[in-house]
């Protein structure tokens, strides 16, 4: 275990450094794939981080690894280096797995999600209808 003071530049190298290094790369190559792949890593990366900012959810995210440091010994900062080396790395591919994954559920989460909003339409141009009875200049 090494102290978080040399930890955290190695998970901003693995998870911020490499991907931009990479991102750039693809820009400048015009390499559609590789973009829409680094695209995908950063879409992912600012919805994790605006999950965990969420204090119920990112203690419930790190609960596992909260219980180990205090049994066994603190790993946090391994995880997330790990983790994010597992996602970045062109060795494993892992990223494009998820891309994949992701790709495949898309159509039918667009469905669902539709039929959804088709249910609660009504609803909303009720409160619609209100709220612009309230905001409509009165004479």
């Amino acid at each position: 275990m090494l102290p978080v003071l040399l930890l955290y530049p190695i998970w901003l190298a693995v998870s911020l450094g490499w991907p931009v290094l990479q991102s750039l790369h693809a820009l400048h190559l015009k390499d559609d794939a590789g973009v829409r792949l680094w695209l995908f890593y950063w879409v992912l990366y600012a919805m994790v981080s605006g999950v965990c900012t969420i204090p119920f959810v990112a203690t419930v995210l790190t609960l596992p690894l909260t219980i180990v440091g205090a049994v066994f010994l603190d790993v946090y900062y391994e995880t997330l280096i790990a983790g994010s080396f597992l996602l970045v790395s062109p060795k494993h591919n892992y990223l494009e797995r998820l891309l994949c994954i992701a790709e495949s559920n898309y159509e039918p989460a667009c469905k669902v999600c539709s039929a959804y909003v088709e249910k609660v339409r009504p609803h909303f141009a009720e409160v619609e209808k209100k709220v612009k009875e309230m905001l409509a200049p009165k004479a």
